[in-house]
């Protein structure tokens, strides 16, 4: 398998905040023990994005080293390699992938999230709402998880931070996987 890289994607952050948006969750990572300034810390995709170390309370949960990259960029977010369309969360049924590009390329355009009504349980959700792990969303505002030893599990390390950034700095977080 490739390289790959988590992204945790706040979909309620729009174009013109984005900036200010790094400014306050980066400041909030390094407040809470997260993350730590380090001038040499990059990731070799995101290098023109501003990155911190793995902090303290990261590495509780992660016994290798890491990079978050603070992406403050509009544009569609996908899972590259196997990607699939996004799946219902109610029943499982996977939306036409050629539908949800094109779907996520006129949300990219007007900015206004579309509506998938699953088609076999009529679930009717906003397009980031669905199960889009390996899939594709539009985003303004991203940070991007780089662990480097990918032998080693990363899932506590989301979960938990995934789980931090919704109920501290509210919004709506999404996790995506990144295949390089």
């Amino acid at each position: 398998m490739g390289d790959s890289r988590a992204q945790l994607l706040d979909l309620s952050v729009d174009e013109a905040d984005a900036e200010g948006h790094l400014v306050r969750v980066r400041d909030w990572f390094r407040r809470t023990g997260w993350s730590e300034a380090d001038p040499a810390a990059y990731d070799e995709y995101y290098e023109m994005y501003p990155a911190d170390s793995f902090g303290e309370r990261s590495s509780r949960l992660f016994a290798g080293n890491g990079v978050y990259s603070f992406v403050p960029l509009h544009g569609i977010y996908i899972g590259g390699g196997d990607s699939y369309g996004p799946r219902c969360r109610k029943c499982g049924t996977e939306y036409d992938l050629d539908e949800a590009v094109q779907l996520a390329i006129a949300w990219s355009d007007s900015h206004v999230e579309p509506v998938l009504s699953c088609t076999s349980c009529s679930r009717q959700e906003r397009m980031g709402d669905w199960e889009i792990l390996g899939s594709l969303t539009v985003a303004s505002f991203a940070i991007i998880v780089d662990v480097h030893d990918h032998s080693l599990n990363s899932d506590p390390l989301i979960a938990a931070l995934l789980e931090e950034l919704r109920s501290q700095l509210g919004g709506r977080w999404v996790h995506m996987v990144e295949n390089i």
